[in-house]
């Protein structure tokens, strides 16, 4: 599952460690039963995480990271305010949501817009799409948005031996990615990939999926959960 947590790095130690006391010592066996131990323990840490989590993502370090992001999951999907005071808030947000646009810092990676490969460019979620503010603008209405999914991913990759050493002792630096799968006007299907910050992506998750037909209507739209 991908979990990279605490405990699955001490299994690697530990398995580390009785694969040495194996050709070096005439006693392994309490080496060998320490691993097995905390590869127990890490199986079974990574089944509650599943469990626990209400979507897959990636390097969580412990169970009570993998509980916070079910609350934040639950606070979002949390639909428990009387009608009437939703009946008011959908109206407020009827009225004055729309009227704003928002500015984000972004990266197009990559798609088949005629955008240049690694262009940073202001990203402006306006009233009616999002605006990639490139030399070649890019402009995506709502409307015409079929998917947008995230992902999470560690900005350099050092290899496991590296990473785990290094996981340890600081947390790993990461970038957001968000997919967009939309259609011009001619109905031809097209994408888009863009590289945020970590609070111009949180922001423009929950726009996107206030403004996005196919996110508010569907559901079709992944959320971004992050710790």
């Amino acid at each position: 599952p991908s979990y990279h947590s605490y405990l699955a790095k001490s299994w690697g130690l530990a398995l580390a460690s009785a694969l040495v006391a194996a050709f070096a010592t005439q006693h392994p066996d309490g080496w060998i039963a320490t691993a097995c131990a905390f590869g127990a323990l890490s199986t079974l840490e990574g089944v509650a995480m599943s469990l626990i989590m209400p979507v897959w993502r990636q390097d969580v370090k412990t169970l009570p990271i993998a509980w916070r992001l079910r609350r934040i999951a639950q606070r979002r999907q949390s639909r428990l305010m009387p009608k009437i005071a939703g009946a008011a808030l959908l109206l407020i947000a009827i009225c004055t949501v729309p009227a704003y646009a928002q500015t984000h810092e972004a990266i197009y990676e990559s798609g088949t817009a005629a955008v240049a490969v690694n262009t940073n460019a202001p990203m402006t979620a306006a009233t009616d799409g999002l605006r990639f503010e490139a030399p070649t603008p890019l402009v995506i209405p709502y409307d015409k948005i079929d998917n947008a999914a995230w992902r999470k991913d560690v900005r350099v990759h050092m290899g496991f031996f590296p990473a785990m050493f290094v996981g340890v002792f600081a947390a790993r630096e990461h970038v957001y990615r968000l997919t967009l799968s939309y259609h011009n006007e001619a109905g031809a299907s097209q994408a888009a990939v863009f590289q945020l910050g970590r609070e111009d992506a949180i922001s423009l998750s929950e726009l996107l999926r206030m403004r996005v037909p196919e996110c508010k209507e569907k559901g079709r739209c992944v959320p971004l959960y992050d710790e």
